[in-house]
């Protein structure tokens, strides 16, 4: 490859980084706008727990948009992914929160309808940009098979992280304050997965969700072949 053609992708990549962060942020203004007019018209804090879940989800992004696009040693990445793994479920886990669509507090049911999508919205967004980015990192060391075969198994243990949130109301820092309970929560479903079949039910049903609509993106997407 020569040098021009690296300038041309170098010169891609960053008009590129800049399209997502500005995406990102839109869809956190969007939601933080849409959030500050339902809590003046009602005088209600209820749905303010989203700002929770969209911190929750940018951590992962932040995470592989950095490793991306500020590339360092294998020893950084190889620190920081089992991070970005650890968060990354809390991107798709917004798409749950429309559980909490009802009508409530003054505001009209179509109104929490717009949030709670625009919310998820942004949880997808995030989670597949960051699933990309971390896909590129292992195609650029390991080929393209290997970073499609990252991708599969992240996205369903993903729908597996859904599950422990939204049902056991598992969290992700619970890994560090408590490893033996979460520990166990895990292995009793694994090793006894005929008495727990709406976990996997959950975790297959979310996964290949996901995975349509990953491959769908994938598809659809303007990507410069070259980049990759």
């Amino acid at each position: 490859m020569n040098v021009e053609t690296l300038a041309q992708l170098r010169c891609w990549s960053q008009r590129r980084s800049v399209r997502e962060a500005a995406i990102a942020l839109s869809f956190l203004g969007w939601c933080a706008l849409l959030l500050a007019a339902r809590v003046t018209r009602t005088g209600t804090i209820y749905y303010t727990f989203l700002v929770w879940n969209l911190f929750l989800a940018t951590i992962p992004f932040c995470i592989s948009y950095w490793l991306l696009y500020h590339p360092g040693s294998r020893l950084r990445a190889a620190l920081l992914l089992p991070l970005w793994l650890l968060f990354f479920p809390n991107a798709p886990y917004l798409m749950t929160d429309l559980v909490h669509l009802y009508p409530n507090d003054g505001a009209p049911v179509w109104f929490n309808l717009i949030l709670l999508l625009t919310a998820a919205s942004a949880g997808l967004f995030l989670g597949y940009t960051s699933l990309r980015h971390v896909q590129k990192i292992a195609e650029r060391a390991l080929g393209p098979i290997v970073g499609w075969c990252v991708v599969v198994p992240v996205l369903f243990l993903s729908a597996f992280g859904i599950y422990l949130g939204r049902f056991q109301r598992w969290n992700s820092w619970d890994v560090i304050l408590s490893p033996i309970s979460l520990a166990h929560a895990i292995l009793e479903r694994c090793l006894q997965p005929l008495e727990h079949p709406r976990t996997w039910a959950v975790t297959l049903g979310f996964g290949v969700l996901m995975a349509l609509g990953y491959a769908g993106a994938a598809i659809v997407s303007n990507e410069d072949p070259a980049e990759s």
